[in-house]
């Protein structure tokens, strides 16, 4: 499989090389048309004006051209437009040296010939020059031993002598030496420079690292397959395949076992792909895969379904074993676009959505994928301005003691209204602040907005009132150690730290980084309580219990929405009370919306709860309210 694999890659490159240089040939044909038709201005004008002779050179050159011009986009780009051009040259340059009687300057322009056919890079129009050349020779030759003339012009290929054996002899073997000497000058020149352009044209077309096509070569090739699809009637698949996690490999065993598995992750998905498909590698660990001759669009999910099963299986890295995983989208030409950028972008963004549900995945472009990415565009171009153009605010929900119905305590959310486009859901921007480390100013201003509104509510109503701050994962690797200054922003304001709760996820606590556990530390020395939230969705760890000081444990809605009497549900929640009060923990309910659920989870000895039933998040002034109503 590997040789077969490996014999397949070889003729890729070749069947790109091939297209590369027809490439080259299709930029050479203009090229050396511009030189005839420059060769026959002069032929035609300047050299019968020097020496007289009109006849040969207006109507030779003239008609050499016009067949060369009519041709060309019949046969551009061909062996045979090679033939004609050399022939044209041939046919040009002898006009040129019988109208100037033979004189060196003819030998030069012979030279002059073979370096411009080398641009072809290959010898066979060097050759076919060399020969025609040397029948033109040959001919006139000839012609001039017979005393020959050509419209009234002396057929002289050079003046020797008398026309003894040598004297005929003599300039032939002249122009031979020429001949071959501009040969042997433009096949060395042909030789060296293809070598060099290999080498560099490998180098800026092919990964280094797997020696797959890079993303300049990526474009050629879609780009030729588009072409072809268009001719042919048949559409063209194209594969963003990302690997999951990879990063992980490398801070795990190091970038060179790290390369080891990129090599061999390419290796997989060419093992995976039919003879017309082109894989190349993007950057990092993203790889693409064009198939283009596509009849069946449902075959693809055949071959993504190979590459994924392929990756999955674990790479041995001498004593090591590593395990991968990808996330793949799928587009398609014409359906989803028709331009090489608008593919990619189509298949990037399906492959983030293949990611989003959970990996090791192959997800196809929709349109409703487009409308996301469009509405994520939005929110990544707006969200590093929101902050300075004022633009959040901060509501209010209270948490109410469940038996007194009393409100001590509020969790305060953060909502985006953007001048233009309205408001925009904490579910769609937060994720997003997270990714780009914006989460880290605007969880800072949610928590002093907190801070302030707790030092008000302390005054007019409540001297013991709490407000619950969520905070984020990113906010406790900050190198600016912002999380820390809370203490000092809260002593500023004359407020103690049980005016201000910490709401933190498991995912937090499941990161055992000493820095996370100093920050939690000198919230417990300064009195700032923390809340674990979303308890029961994630690992739901009991050693996170014990480990941590935790002061507050909410269930998470999704347990609440449904419950009934008698119900699994309210059996796990009687269990998460149960063991929370066993360990000293106090328990809030979210998402409370009947008296229903409020009733079953007082029996259940739940302390607070915290829903639509008593009050949506409301701004300040609106929540004061709610005291008088408590």
């Amino acid at each position: 499989m590997k040789q077969k694999t490996s014999s397949f890659h070889d003729k890729m490159i070749n069947h790109l090389l091939t297209q590369s240089l027809e490439s080259d040939f299709l930029s050479a044909d203009k090229v050396i048309l511009s030189v005839i038709i420059v060769l026959c201005c002069i032929v035609a004008l300047v050299t019968p004006w020097q020496h007289g002779y009109f006849k040969l050179g207006m109507f030779g050159g003239l008609f050499i051209s016009v067949i060369c011009l009519i041709s060309y986009k019949t046969v551009v780009g061909t062996v045979f437009c090679r033939s004609i051009f050399a022939t044209a040259l041939v046919a040009l340059l002898a006009i040129t040296v019988q109208q100037s009687n033979g004189l060196g300057e003819g030998h030069f322009i012979f030279f002059i010939g073979f370096i411009i056919l080398s641009r072809y890079n290959d010898v066979v129009p060097v050759f076919l020059f060399i020969g025609l050349v040397i029948i033109h020779h040959l001919t006139l030759t000839y012609c001039q031993s017979l005393n020959l003339d050509l419209w009234g012009q002396s057929l002289t290929i050079f003046s020797w002598g008398n026309q003894t054996k040598w004297g005929l002899v003599a300039p032939l073997i002249y122009h031979l030496v020429f001949a071959v000497l501009g040969a042997l000058i433009s096949i060395y020149y042909i030789f060296v420079r293809n070598r060099a352009v290999s080498k560099i044209w490998r180098h800026s077309n092919f990964d280094d690292l797997t020696e797959l096509p890079n993303r300049r070569m990526f474009r050629f090739c879609l780009e030729n397959e588009i072409n072809k699809a268009n001719r042919i009637g048949k559409k063209v698949a194209l594969l963003f395949i990302d690997l999951d996690h990879f990063k992980e490999i490398n801070d795990t065993f190091g970038h060179i076992w790290g390369d080891k598995v990129l090599k061999k992750s390419a290796q997989r998905i060419t093992d995976c792909v039919r003879e017309s498909g082109i894989v190349a590698r993007l950057s990092g660990d993203e790889f693409t895969l064009i198939i283009g001759d596509l009849d069946d669009p449902t075959s693809v999910a055949d071959i993504a379904d190979d590459i994924l099963n392929k990756l999955s299986e674990t790479f041995y890295l001498e004593t090591e074993v590593a395990h991968v995983t990808a996330s793949i989208g799928v587009t398609f030409y014409p359906d989803n676009a028709t331009s090489v950028d608008d593919l990619l972008k189509n298949a990037d963004q399906a492959m983030y959505v293949a990611k989003e549900q959970g990996r090791n995945r192959f997800q196809y472009y929709t349109p409703s994928i487009k409308k996301a990415a469009l509405a994520r565009g939005v929110i990544v171009n707006n969200l590093p301005g929101a902050l300075a153009n004022n633009e959040f605010h901060v509501v209010y929900q209270p948490i109410v003691e469940l038996l007194s119905g009393a409100i001590h305590k509020a969790e305060a959310l953060i909502r985006w209204h953007h001048p233009t486009h309205g408001l925009i859901s904490p579910a769609d921007f937060i994720s997003i602040a997270e990714e780009t480390g914006l989460i880290i100013d605007i969880g800072e201003w949610v928590f002093q907005q907190a801070a302030q509104q707790a030092k008000q509510w302390r005054i007019l109503h409540d001297k013991d009132f709490q407000i619950s701050v969520n905070t984020s994962p990113v906010q406790y690797h900050d190198i600016e150690y912002k999380l820390g200054g809370w203490i000092g922003y809260l002593n500023s304001l004359g407020l103690s730290g049980d005016a201000i709760v910490a709401e933190i996820t498991e995912g937090v606590l499941m990161d055992s980084h000493s820095d996370i556990v100093d920050i939690l530390r000198a919230f417990r020395e300064e009195n700032i309580q923390v809340s674990l939230d979303d308890f029961g969705t994630g690992y739901s760890s009991l050693s996170y219990l014990r480990k941590f000081d935790i002061d507050y444990l909410k269930i998470d809605q999704s347990f609440v929405r449904n419950m009934q009497s008698g119900s699994k549900d309210i059996a796990l929640c009687e269990a998460i009370i149960a063991m929370a009060h066993k360990l000293g923990i106090k328990v809030i309910a979210e998402g409370i919306e009947t008296e229903e659920h409020r009733d079953l989870l007082i029996l259940a000895g739940c302390d607070y709860g915290q829903g639509y039933l008593f009050s949506k998040p409301v701004p300040p002034n609106e929540f004061k309210k709610l005291f008088n109503v408590s």
